[in-house]
């Protein structure tokens, strides 16, 4: 290792000494690390800490220089044709270094590893650095010269680039660019202004620049897979979307108007529509409205029958719907493939038109259209009406009259009583529309037959005379609960007149007034009632209603306790109370109870009653429940006698037996179980 850094040496103190060329016959060490360098940068120079400062006769010996600095810290060098100063720099302080232009400089880098630069740029790297950057020709800029720079003597302003269509003429050059917009800077920057349009042929990266004036000498040919550029006209004449273009600069009558497929003529005014059995008529233009949504294409039209045709003649079928206004003669053509993004809005003025319905199924004189393809019919629909199908009326009710909330629909009933007024309608929302729009109020509910479409409105202050009754195929509405009395799993509410009674119509399986009735009682809690073991660690939850209760039941969640816990835990948690177990300080068992009890908010229990046969050892306050034990899922507790009266509102605990007794013997009792509350209410 030290030989090779000796022989190093030795030649670097020989080149130097006998000022060796990049012509005559150098050995670089091995140990040198090898730089494949960039193409040479002229008049740019890189700024920055200086490693060393040497005289070279040529920029190869600068490189030369540069290579067998030791120990491998040079990449890149400037150097100075007039003074032939060599400037070595550093490998490693990149970040220390910038370019900047400087005429008679040259400037060698480290190579690029990938070239990100477009339209003739050189690519360099500073130091080690692994990132590039980028020195552009004048007409570009950017990061990667991606940008053409606008040159201050050009004025022209290009139409779109026009595809499948060439410029055929005498060349003012022919060369070649990265891309159509690489084109068009290289025609804006021509000398002096002398390019006025291109040909630009994608595949072939060909661009071909033409004189500004001599139009006479130019001409349009059809040319798949090629693009051409050429200014605007000062002033559009071209009709029906045609774009106008000048062959010339600032010659007057050397206009030309680029038709669309569907156009012809010298200003585009004469449609060439061919309808074709395939595509399906349109419908009736429907005014003061629009289509709003993605729009193919736009243009000026003559009248509707040029937009029709642009739209029937469009990219092969593409259009399937217009937009037109007769004062602006403006024309939207839009998809038919794109159904899901458009809509219809109020646009006085304008008209639009769609393809024909197969089949009408709008309401109410609404009118039918289809939005992009036939699976997309859609309805227009008279003021008065709205919805998918205009069956919904859009109820225009007395600001001095309150708006009425109505219940949901209860089906298979009807109300009997009183009928304000009978007549047929379309649908059950046009009669709660009507219901709604009486005037003064008269109205607060209704019913409805759905077959024979007959409504029935019922006065809204005669709620004595009004029943309910079961009535299949009917259904009726009523004003809104205030507030809902009713178990809500139970049944539903209403209100016959005026509101100010409210009843409960009870479902399958439930009765009494508020429906809370039932033969597996009513749950009554919304999170989890959970019972702990020990430290007054009760259970509560709420009755909903008043009414007479004969029992309770509790349906387990989760957990368990157990009235034996610590060091001597050799009891099982339990859904309702300790499981069976031997306990050997005492050399027993104790049998397999149920320990939970449920009492009033003094503690007084009310399930087991009292007289009830329990297990008082220990205070644990075990019972025996036919069909139960302590790790059913369930327990209905034993039934009270007499029943007891309760009030909305009242609370109930439960409790953990020995926790319930209040003593010593608590204090080894562990865990928790959660369960659900029902009451079993009899009236």
């Amino acid at each position: 290792m030290m030989a090779g850094s000796v022989l190093a040496l030795l030649v670097v103190s020989l080149l130097h000494s006998t000022k060796c060329s990049c012509s005559a016959f150098c050995q670089i060490s091995p140990n040198i690390t090898s730089v494949a360098y960039s193409e040479t940068i002229v008049n740019h120079t890189i700024v920055g800490p200086i490693m060393s400062s040497i005289t070279a006769k040529n920029e190869r010996e600068c490189e030369m220089e540069c290579h067998l600095a030791v120990p491998d810290m040079c990449y890149m060098f400037n150097y100075y044709l007039s003074s032939k100063v060599c400037e070595l720099l550093y490998k490693d302080r990149a970040a220390e270094y910038k370019v900047k232009k400087k005429n008679g400089s040259k400037v060698k880098t480290r190579k690029c590893v990938l070239n990100p630069c477009l339209n003739g740029g050189q690519c360099y790297t500073l130091g080690d650095k692994t990132s590039s950057s980028c020195i552009c020709i004048p007409m570009f800029q950017g990061s990667k010269c991606e940008l053409c720079r606008t040159p201050l003597h050009s004025t022209k302003t290009y139409l779109d680039a026009i595809t499948n269509y060439t410029i055929v003429g005498p060349l003012l050059q022919s060369l070649t660019a990265s891309s159509e917009a690489s084109c068009e800077c290289k025609c804006q920057w021509y000398d002096q202004d002398m390019c006025y349009m291109f040909n630009y042929y994608p595949s072939s990266k060909v661009c071909e620049l033409f004189h500004k004036d001599r139009p006479a000498e130019y001409k349009m040919e059809k040319k798949e897979g090629s693009t051409f550029k050429a200014p605007k006209c000062e002033a559009n004449p071209c009709l029906n979307g045609g774009k106008c273009l000048s062959f010339a600069q600032n010659m007057t009558g050397n206009e030309y108007c680029f038709c669309e497929t569907m156009f012809n003529g010298t200003l585009c005014q004469n449609p060439t529509c061919t309808f074709t059995s395939s595509i399906t008529p349109y419908a009736n233009a429907i005014l003061n409205y629009s289509i709003v949504g993605s729009i193919l294409w736009s243009f000026t039209a003559t009248n509707e029958s040029a937009c029709e045709c642009a739209c029937n003649e469009k990219d092969q079928g593409l259009c399937y719907s217009f937009n037109y206004n007769p004062s602006t003669k403006f024309c939207e053509l839009l998809y038919k493939d794109t159904a899901a993004k458009y809509s219809v809005v109020q646009k006085p003025g304008s008209t639009f038109k769609a393809r024909k319905c197969n089949s009408n199924p709008c309401l109410n004189e609404g009118k039918c259209f289809v939005l992009g393809n036939q699976n997309k019919q859609s309805c227009l629909c008279h003021p008065l009406f709205t919805g998918p199908k205009c069956a919904k009326p859009i109820c225009k009710t007395d600001p001095n009259v309150p708006a009425i909330q109505y219940t949901a629909s209860i089906s298979n009933y009807s109300i009997s009583g009183p009928i304000l007024r009978s007549f047929t309608t379309i649908n059950e929302m046009a009669c709660e529309c009507t219901c709604q729009m009486m005037a003064q109020g008269l109205c607060y509910m209704f019913n409805y037959n759905p077959l024979s479409k007959m409504c029935s409105l019922l006065y809204n202050d005669r709620a004595t005379e009004y029943s309910v009754s079961p009535q299949p195929g009917m259904m009726f509405k009523t004003r809104k609960c205030v507030s809902n009395p009713c178990y809500t799993i139970g049944g539903e509410c209403y209100s016959l007149g005026d509101g100010s009674g409210q009843f409960c119509l009870c479902k399958p399986n439930f009765n009494g007034k508020y429906c809370h009735i039932a033969a597996m009682g009513i749950q009554v809690n919304t999170a989890p009632v959970c019972i702990g073991a020990t430290g007054d660690n009760f259970g509560t939850f709420v009755a909903p209603f008043d009414g007479k209760v004969k029992t309770f039941r509790l349906v387990h969640l989760s957990g368990g306790v157990a009235h034996i816990g610590g060091p001597l835990d050799y009891a099982g948690l339990g859904n309702w109370g300790t499981k069976a177990f031997f306990f050997l300080p005492l050399l027993r068992t104790f049998p397999m109870k149920i320990e939970l009890h449920v009492t009033d908010e003094n503690n007084a229990r009310i399930t087991p009653p009292l007289g009830y046969p329990l297990d008082m050892d220990y205070d644990r306050m075990g019972y025996d429940l036919s069909g139960y034990t302590n790790m059913s899922p369930e327990l209905i507790f034993p039934e009270i006698s007499p029943q007891i009266t309760v009030k909305k509102g009242q609370r109930f605990r439960i409790w953990f037996g020995q926790d319930l007794a209040n003593n010593f013997y608590d204090i080894d009792n562990l865990g928790t179980t959660c369960a659900d509350a029902h009451i079993y209410y009899t009236e």
